[in-house]
């Protein structure tokens, strides 16, 4: 699968940017959305849906305006329930805890990783996903 559309919920933009730069060397063609609101972002994926537009991969953090990246994760497989898109997520977070973890390991199809990841790193785990659709 080509990566082409990403949507990136967080609301640290020097993040963002800095991501960017990770994902634009390894897909260089790839068009990065970004929202710094879980509510907008919600919306946004609905939209997609609705408008038969794909989306390839979410990246969100765990806490951010609006609904928590969890909640905004789960809400995302309930909107997919009523189409056949599955959108891969990357939590990319600085939340080094257990629970949120498990939380989000239990929504199909995420990976989790720690914001002190490394570019590469990053880029496998999007790599490992992509390979599971």
């Amino acid at each position: 699968m080509k990566l082409r559309n990403i949507l990136h919920l967080d609301d640290h933009k020097i993040f963002f940017d800095g991501i960017s730069g990770v994902l634009k060397k390894e897909f260089p063609n790839l068009s990065l959305h970004h929202i710094e609101n879980g509510n907008e972002a919600l919306q946004y994926v609905a939209d997609c849906l609705n408008d038969k537009k794909t989306i390839d991969l979410i990246i969100t953090d765990i806490i951010h305006p609006g609904i928590d990246g969890i909640e905004f994760a789960k809400a995302v497989r309930e909107l997919e329930n009523h189409s056949n898109n599955k959108i891969p997520i990357l939590f990319i977070t600085m939340i080094d805890n257990k629970g949120f973890q498990q939380k989000a390991k239990a929504i199909e199809q995420v990976k989790y990783l720690l914001k002190n990841a490394q570019g590469k790193e990053i880029i496998a785990a999007i790599n490992d996903l992509l390979i599971t659709i």
